[in-house]
């Protein structure tokens, strides 16, 4: 009666097998997942790093155009005529003057 209960070795070493297989591929299969996770991340922080890259060498080509402009006269002159309102001698200063306020559309 005692033997009739017990499960056989080849069937235990057949289930343990199975376990052990079993967690081997689960664990491949979540270190792949991570792997892949972990890739995908570096990706996206490549393609973003490779987009900053692009804007500082755009800017640092506007910079390195607006030093030249700088160390021309004709734009030092432009700046400072636009900016500072500096005229040449002999130049004519025209005064746009507004309007009055009683304009004939207010009278009517």
């Amino acid at each position: 009666m005692y033997m009739s209960k017990q499960v056989p070795k080849r069937k235990r070493k057949f289930k343990i097998r199975h376990l052990i297989i079993m967690a081997v591929i689960i664990y491949i299969v979540s270190t792949f997942v991570s792997q892949q996770l972990k890739i995908n991340e570096i990706k996206r922080q490549q393609l973003e790093v490779k987009g900053k890259i692009e804007a500082a060498i755009l800017e640092k080509k506007e910079l390195e155009e607006e030093i030249e402009r700088l160390n021309s006269d004709e734009y030092i002159e432009e700046l400072a005529r636009k900016e500072l309102g500096l005229i040449k001698p002999g130049d004519i200063i025209y005064k746009a003057v507004s309007s009055p306020q009683g304009t004939d559309s207010e009278k009517e």
